[in-house]
């Protein structure tokens, strides 16, 4: 069976001879090239996106270090205040002790002088007798004497007055310098919260230093090994030009690889490569797929083409071969009614063949190939992906 469909395809292919270890490592390249370029690409986004960050942190920084600068600045304004504020209220405090020491001496003068009066009544008043020639003069010095005492009172009071001012400026002073205290210890506090702030954005900062260290690495690696590959892929394209096979990679069919339908509504129940059979010592090599059939059963070709060839192959059923852009083909087979005539032109998605669904019955399948000239590829690999 397998010998048949080799046979068929030999006849089909006849003098062809392309380099199907050039393409695949073309294929392969290729490939990998584009992976190492979509990684790059969503490392330069990364690091963009990282650097945005750094730009915008260190602003930030900036700006934090300014407003924790002008708080300093304030603050130090303040401090120099409040040591104002300190010394005039020192002195202050000596003005009222120094007043309160003249009051007292005037208190104390005025009590002594008061007793002596007292004391010394009638002596005095002997002595201005003797001293004075008329009765008027007498008064006269009494008069003199009540005059001092309310001198020396009127002095009491106004050094009193004084003092109170000096209190009242004392108590104003000591306001200005409880709420300048306030003004400080606020002052304190934000310049704490910028401190702890400024030191969170450092972290921060350090953070993304090194993740932008890491990626810049990492990309000087994608881009040594991107090089490495385009490097490559210029000597597979030039080789590939001498020998002529650069038709197949521009061919619409290659371009669409990973792209391609599915023959079927199915689930894979057969892979391809090597496969082991219970109670047989060998390893057999499967070429193609198999497809257990859930859909329709309606068989459809995966891209557009012409009809190469159709027979009935024992062990396969029916077999249809598609040729796709000259170089590719595809095989479908135990199909139970074939739909399309040797030579007929078909699109992808044509229906062309028929396989009578049963679910309770496994030989509801589709055998399915595909071949980049007469070397059987993965189909899986061709195939766009399922979710």
């Amino acid at each position: 069976m397998i010998f048949r469909i080799i046979l068929i395809f030999v006849l089909i292919f006849q003098l062809c001879n392309v380099s199907a270890e050039l393409i695949e490592e073309y294929d392969t390249t290729n490939k990998y090239l584009k992976e190492i370029k979509k990684e790059i690409t969503k490392e330069n986004h990364k690091l963009e996106i990282i650097l945005k960050s750094k730009k915008s942190l260190q602003k930030k920084l900036s700006a934090l270090n300014e407003h924790i600068n002008r708080q300093k600045q304030l603050l130090s304004s303040i401090n120099k205040k409040i040591e104002i504020l300190n010394i005039e209220k020192n002195k202050l405090e000596k003005k009222i002790y120094d007043n309160e020491k003249v009051k007292e001496s005037l208190k104390n003068k005025i009590k002594n002088f008061n007793i002596y009066l007292i004391d010394n009544q009638k002596y005095l008043k002997v002595k201005l007798l003797l001293f004075t020639k008329k009765y008027y003069d007498v008064k006269s010095a009494l008069d003199l004497i009540e005059i001092v005492n309310s001198r020396l009172f009127e002095l009491i009071n106004k050094y009193q007055e004084i003092t109170n001012k000096l209190n009242q400026l004392k108590e104003a002073l000591n306001q200005k310098h409880k709420d300048l205290t306030n003004i400080r210890k606020l002052k304190l506090s934000v310049i704490n919260k910028l401190e702890n702030e400024i030191l969170q954005k450092k972290q921060l900062l350090a953070i993304i230093n090194e993740d932008e260290t890491s990626i810049k690495q990492y990309l000087a690696v994608l881009k040594d090994k991107e090089s490495e590959l385009e490097k490559r892929f210029k000597s597979i394209n030039k080789k590939l030009e001498k020998t002529g096979d650069k038709k197949i990679i521009n061919s619409a069919f290659f371009k669409n690889k990973g792209k391609l339908i599915w023959p079927v509504e199915g689930k894979v129940v057969e892979f391809f490569g090597p496969k082991k059979i219970k109670g047989f010592k060998g390893i057999i090599y499967n070429k193609g797929i198999k497809i257990q059939v859930t859909g329709d059963g309606y068989v459809h070709t995966i891209f557009d083409g012409t009809v190469k060839y159709i027979d009935w192959v024992r062990g396969l059923g029916n077999i249809i071969i598609i040729n796709h852009d000259r170089f590719f083909y595809t095989l479908y087979a135990n199909i139970d009614e074939v739909l399309v005539a040797k030579g007929q032109q078909v699109k992808k998605g044509d229906k062309i063949g028929i396989i009578d669904v049963d679910l309770n019955n496994k030989s509801s399948y589709l055998y399915f190939e595909i071949r980049k000239e007469s070397k059987a590829v993965d189909p899986l690999n061709w195939l766009e992906k399922r979710r």
